[in-house]
């Protein structure tokens, strides 16, 4: 029995053949005729009594190599897919419990195509990775309250085979909730803080926050609050029509980030300096930094500071720039030096003149010269 999920094709074994029949059904959206390719996976089912024992870990094994192998060339983002007609897929957003296999099962009978109810895979020109595999429904008579069944199986409408990202939507389920349910457009950067730990391999992705700042900007995110998702029908059925933001504060690129490579170590000097990040992209008035997975929200003079103690300058250094990019102010010094350590304990900024690992073996301290030269990863540049 042949499988494709993603982008990524496998070969199930069996080792008496009572399983077949169940699990065809359960994934006939993801069966292929043959695979020359295939990564062999054996199913132990030669105890028929034992059949429902592997249902569940079989489906979480296939899902993570599945997804795992999307790694660096796609972002994945936690969430349940549907599509219009036109391929334009609605990509419903969060944690375990939110409500993605509910909506799947509520909105792909009549609104929508089922895509997935997992992972929707969006590569960087917007193109969705369809992956329609057995969803979890309630079954009180079944093991745990809920059993596997295929998306044929629950009369889950097709979707067309060529998908592109329509919208984004954040689930805010509330059960306590009693006004309607609300929709809101998220700003950019808003957006992209509350994608981040909704996507899996994110560090994987080349320059991640400007991936999802891309998705963002491209069609646009909504957060959605709501109780029972069986009302918010007529809430959703506009959102894919919502087309790009408008007005939204630009984003850019921030200066390709500092690596654990070119910097390893710094000297307690009185000097500040960037802490090694994944990532970084300045919105409007704001920066927002990933150290590693953990989104850093800067603004105001610790943007400022950030953005200066690439070149490690000393505190007083610092504090003239911020004089002078943000006005005099009584308490100037107290406020820059309150902002340097609480960036330094929350691991943004690091102490003392960056050095490269080489550096730190031969025992060599880099040579300071005028304030903003410094030396990264090399003996022979700035």
């Amino acid at each position: 029995m042949f499988l494709r999920l993603l982008e990524s094709e496998f070969a199930l074994t069996f080792a008496a053949g009572h399983a077949r029949e169940e699990l065809q059904r359960h994934w006939s959206r993801c069966v292929l005729p043959s695979s020359d390719g295939a990564a062999a996976v054996a199913v132990d089912d030669s105890d028929p009594s034992r059949l429902g024992t592997f249902r569940y870990p079989l489906t979480s094994r296939l899902t993570n190599r599945a997804i795992e192998n999307l790694a660096g060339r796609f972002v994945s983002l936690h969430a349940c897919g549907l599509s219009d007609g036109t391929g334009r897929v609605l990509a419903l957003v969060g944690a375990s419990g939110s409500g993605k296999t509910t909506a799947a099962l509520a909105l792909a009978s009549d609104d929508f195509g089922y895509v997935t109810d997992e992972t929707v895979a969006v590569d960087r020109d917007g193109r969705v990775v369809g992956f329609p595999r057995p969803l979890a429904v309630a079954d009180p008579e079944s093991v745990g309250g809920k059993s596997q069944r295929g998306p044929d199986e629950l009369g889950l409408r097709t979707c067309p085979d060529e998908l592109t990202l329509g919208a984004i939507v954040l689930l805010h389920r509330v059960p306590e909730r009693r006004d309607p349910p609300r929709l809101e457009r998220l700003s950019l950067l808003d957006a992209v803080t509350a994608l981040v730990p909704h996507t899996s391999f994110l560090t994987s992705v080349d320059r991640p926050l400007q991936a999802l700042a891309e998705l963002t900007e491209r069609c646009g995110v909504f957060r959605l609050t709501f109780r029972d998702v069986q009302d918010t029908r007529d809430l959703l059925r506009p959102v894919l029509g919502a087309g790009r933001p408008t007005g939204a504060a630009p984003w850019t690129p921030s200066p390709p980030p500092l690596t654990d490579d070119a910097v390893a170590w710094g000297l307690r000097d009185g000097r500040v300096r960037q802490v090694p990040c994944t990532d970084a992209v300045d919105v409007g008035d704001e920066t927002l930094v990933l150290l590693d997975r953990r989104p850093v929200r800067l603004s105001g003079i610790g943007r400022t500071l950030w953005h200066w103690a690439r070149s490690a300058p000393s505190r007083a250094e610092a504090l003239d720039h911020v004089v002078e990019l943000h006005g005099q102010h009584p308490d100037a010094d107290r406020l820059v030096g309150a902002a340097i350590t609480t960036m330094q304990e929350s691991g943004v900024l690091g102490h003392g003149v960056p050095q490269s690992a080489g550096q730190v073996l031969a025992g060599r301290s880099t040579a300071r010269g005028r304030a903003g030269t410094c030396t990264l990863g090399s003996d022979d540049g700035p």
